[in-house]
């Protein structure tokens, strides 16, 4: 074969490389120090460019860090002060500290050359509109230059990008001298294949085809583990994730991503704090809303340490991004990511009514006069969602306040006119609800199905935008709520309050009130230390009612299920031995654990005051900054586990399973609203 082997998407042609250069590698090379494993002269070509994450739980690709690197490129930006940011370790790699050199391609590429006033990029996209079927479209990268600098810190690695413009659609060839496949190849072609969409944006031309070719494709020795689990991964698992990433919107021009990098620096600098409805306001468009909100994502994680993102932020983001994040990061956990700190719904060992499996379906007022509520209906039950107990109704007042309460008190960003603009679109006027039940994320699906709240702004093929005839941009021009037709509950806790506010409370639904309550562990180094009475003070200081204290000794089955996500996801930490460390930290060790009541929405309050899993990290005045004596980083050192006091339960479906775990399934008298306590000494 001639012609690059072909592949739909990045995640084939990359496993295809892992593959070969693992098992069939012609050098063994040892350069600058780096032994690895080399095959000299390789390419592929992907025929569908948007494609250009993979989705592999062992690689753990950073989305975060690609897009903001393909805006850091688009900018034509060297500085360390933004990628250094999201890359600490490319610091290393600049020679003053301030930039960095070759690897800055974008600077290279989007700025002009020395002795010119217009930029290499620019005059390739001028060729390629008065010369179609040009073969001169190259973008040169690498520089003659480099060679003469000795021990060059950051020579580039790539040579060049080629671009044609054929038959309606733009193609790109990328030369690279070099490409690390385990850790460089990624983020290069999804940073490439970004320049050849805008590219093709610019031009007003379809996306073709990427052909990437190396000179020297190596994985270096020390990668040589992941690599080994990545391929194993992909052998043995059944149905490889599939996420179709989006089409870069038209509108995209540098004036797009000048405005999406002010929105990145002031996260970056935590200026500014988003939430997904501040983001829907942005002055850029839905493709761009997910760069900013997984910048509001970093945000949450590296400035304001948190145990867990917004759920309203990552319930924005893409499908498949929301899946990468959350196999990288335990706070983006969610029901479609590694559950890292979230017990399983489906592991609920109460019986209950499963929010996980049931939402809310609100056919708007302005449904019901377009005569739409079956549409809608037909719609999301072809989705593979059953549609039950569908009821007219005239809305209250109050049903409206509830259902948009998040709007209500979002501080500093609701027009003072918003209640009144809510009761003009709700109040006694006629609405439709409904039930809908399916599998355990079937809010995301439905979310997904229904679209942007800007119908304009939603993906072709969803509800917003095929049904919906109505703009933002009209709504506040007329100083109303955009009509968007239909709302379906964001998660299981929505679901639940959705009921209640549609359907009634008084409704046959028999379960006990985990979001009232919640499980306390003090852990073996609280009991160890004599911090179980402060740990509890604390918890009853902060507004919560601690009953039914008692000291056990944990069983090993207690800790296998408490931790299963630890012991189920153990190839995350290949340097420790997980269940030797559950062995060692609480193998019949004592322990002690009692009841937390509260209002709904305390489970988060709880966690708040606990602070970060990691007691260096941990917030001034939560119980973990003030009480902790360990860190992470010894714990990783020691290989253990790290010491943090205490746990309580992440929500209630948490709780639920905690229940069942420290006092036993059957005690549900234990849950009936307590008489306040205070945290007493066990000998008292």
């Amino acid at each position: 074969m001639l012609t690059a082997p072909t592949y739909r998407s990045v995640e084939g042609a990359y496993l295809a490389l892992l593959q070969f250069t693992s098992t069939n590698y012609e050098q063994h090379i040892a350069a600058r120090g780096n032994e690895a494993r080399e095959v000299i002269g390789v390419g592929f070509c992907l025929t569908d460019p948007r494609q250009r994450l993979p989705y592999l739980v062992t690689r753990k690709a950073n989305p975060i860090f690609q897009f903001a690197e393909a805006l850091w490129y688009l900018a034509g930006r060297r500085d360390l002060e933004m990628i250094g940011y999201y890359a600490p370790s490319m610091r290393s790699s600049s020679p003053d500290g301030v930039n960095l050199g070759g690897s800055s391609y974008g600077y290279t590429l989007f700025n002009p050359a020395e002795g010119d006033t217009v930029s290499p990029f620019d005059r390739v996209l001028e060729l390629l509109r008065t010369e179609r079927d040009s073969k001169r479209g190259y973008l040169p990268v690498f520089s003659a230059a480099e060679l003469a600098v000795s021990d060059n810190p950051d020579m580039a690695c790539l040579a060049g990008l080629h671009l044609f413009a054929r038959e309606g659609r733009l193609h790109m060839v990328c030369y690279m001298r070099a490409n690390d496949l385990d850790c460089g190849l990624l983020s290069d072609v999804f940073s490439f294949t970004m320049i050849q969409e805008y590219a093709a944006v610019q031009l007003g031309l379809e996306l073709g085809t990427y052909t990437h070719f190396i000179g020297s494709a190596h994985v270096n020795d020390r990668n040589a583990e992941r690599v080994k689990k990545v391929l194993n991964e992909a052998d043995v698992r059944r149905h490889p994730q599939h996420f179709p990433f989006p089409a870069m919107s038209e509108e995209t021009n540098p004036a797009t991503i000048a405005r999406v990098l002010e929105h990145e620096e002031l996260l970056r600098t935590n200026k500014v704090q988003y939430s997904a409805d501040d983001v829907a306001g942005l002055d850029v468009d839905a493709y761009w809303e997910q760069a900013v909100l997984l910048f509001e994502v970093y945000r949450q994680i590296e400035h304001d340490k948190t145990d867990t993102v917004s759920r309203d932020v990552l319930d924005a983001l893409h499908p498949g991004l929301r899946w990468l994040l959350g196999h990288r990061w335990p706070a983006c956990a969610t029901t479609e990511g590694r559950a890292v700190s979230r017990k399983p719904p489906s592991g609920a060992v109460v019986e209950g009514i499963d929010f996980d499996r049931w939402a809310v379906i609100l056919c708007k007022p302005d449904a019901v006069a377009r005569g739409l509520v079956g549409a809608v209906l037909e719609r999301i039950a072809a989705a593979g969602v059953t549609v039950t107990s569908r009821r007219d109704l005239t809305a209250q007042a109050w049903q409206a306040h509830v259902a948009y309460r998040d709007l209500l008190t979002n501080t500093g960003a609701t027009p003072r006119v918003l209640p009144a603009r809510i009761d003009a679109a709700y109040a006694n006027r006629p609405v439709v609800v409904a039930l809908a039940h399916g599998e355990p994320g079937v809010h995301a699906h439905l979310r997904q199905l229904i679209g942007h709240t800007d119908p304009p702004r939603a993906v072709p093929g969803t509800i917003r935008r095929d049904l919906g005839n109505d703009s933002l941009a009209a709504a506040l021009a007329e100083k109303r709520l955009v009509r968007n037709l239909v709302h379906t509950s964001d998660d299981a806790d929505a679901a639940r309050r959705d009921f209640g506010t549609w359907l009634g409370t008084g409704r046959p639904l028999e379960v006990p009130d985990f979001e009232r309550c919640s499980v306390i562990l003090c852990k073996p180094d609280a009991v160890e230390r004599g911090l179980v009475d402060a740990v509890l003070e604390r918890i009853a200081a902060a507004g919560a009612t601690v009953t039914d204290r008692r000291d056990i000794t944990v069983e090993a089955w207690q800790a296998h299920v408490h931790y299963w996500d630890l012991l189920v996801d153990a190839d995350w930490f290949p340097d420790r031995d997980i269940p030797a460390c559950l062995e060692a930290e609480y193998g019949h060790r004592p322990v002690a654990v009692a009841l937390a009541h509260g209002e709904p929405g305390f489970h988060g309050r709880l966690r708040q005051l606990l602070g970060h899993f990691d007691p260096t990290h941990a917030a001034p005045g939560t119980i973990r900054a003030d009480l902790g004596d360990d860190s992470l980083e010894v714990a990783l050192a020691e290989k253990r586990l790290v010491r943090n006091l205490v746990h309580t339960s992440d929500d209630a479906d948490a709780a639920r399973r905690d229940f069942g775990t420290w006092f036993g399934a059957g005690r549900r008298e234990l849950l009936a609203p307590p008489v306040p306590l205070q945290a007493t000494p066990a000998d008292a």
